[in-house]
């Protein structure tokens, strides 16, 4: 694969290029559905366009995440046989990620929404999504998310984890409890999954267990659980 060579220029003039390449459309605007990536950096984006077959509209992609995925792709150790779809799905999962830290739930939907459209049976990217939506205090929907995710692959432990901290939400205690109990099954050192168990324990008033669970936590390496024991425990 050959590296694109950058262009020394600035955003502004970025999107300058995409209003004058959706005005050289004319009245097609509308309906012209160039397929292709635009590399970007923000200290110099070049207006150079992949095309990508069957892909409508451009898709910025910024150069760090494009030079990873070249590296990774040239590996000797990998398989060559990455898409420009695959770095597109990598755009928007990482924009997704970005957005969520910076607490643009709403946009980390977005992306997340986008990237599963193309990668539908990604169970991390439904289990992101379902964390964005719980933020959001759409608790169906999250937990439809983690449905899905775990229909995916029923062996992942975060994703029973966050469903339970949704149904503890939820006021749902048992259904809470069942699926820390699952998550702890699949990973015995989930230290979070035991935090939380024990959080729901003592919410139903069985606080010997739920010290244990915090005390289990705790060795495990969760130091905020030493709080709840110095507070309910002793």
């Amino acid at each position: 694969m050959t590296e694109l060579t950058l262009v020394n220029i600035n955003m502004k003039t970025l999107l300058t290029f995409l209003f004058i390449l959706t005005i050289s459309v004319g009245s097609n605007a509308q309906t012209f559905e160039p397929g292709g990536i635009i590399i970007y950096n923000e200290d110099s984006p070049p207006p150079n366009i992949i095309p990508v077959p069957g892909q409508p509209g451009i898709i910025p992609v910024k150069y760090d995440r494009y030079k990873s995925w070249v590296d990774e792709e040239n590996a000797e150790s990998q398989p060559q046989n990455n898409t420009y779809s695959d770095l597109i799905i990598l755009e928007f999962t990482e924009s997704g990620n970005d957005k969520f830290n910076l607490e643009d739930y709403s946009g980390a939907i977005a992306d997340y929404s986008k990237a599963i459209k193309l990668n539908p049976n990604n169970a991390v990217l439904h289990c992101n999504r379902g964390l964005a939506k719980y933020h959001l205090e759409n608790y169906s929907g999250a937990i439809a998310d983690y449905n899905k995710a775990i229909e995916l692959n029923p062996k992942y432990s975060e994703a029973y984890n966050k469903r339970g901290s949704v149904k503890n939400k939820l006021q749902d205690y048992r259904g809470a409890i069942a699926d820390y109990n699952k998550a702890i099954e699949l990973n015995p050192k989930y230290s979070i999954a035991y935090y939380n168990r024990g959080i729901v324990k003592n919410k139903l008033q069985d606080l010997d267990a739920a010290c244990l669970d915090w005390s289990k936590a705790g060795e495990l390496g969760d130091n905020d659980a030493y709080d709840l024991i110095k507070k309910y425990c002793n």
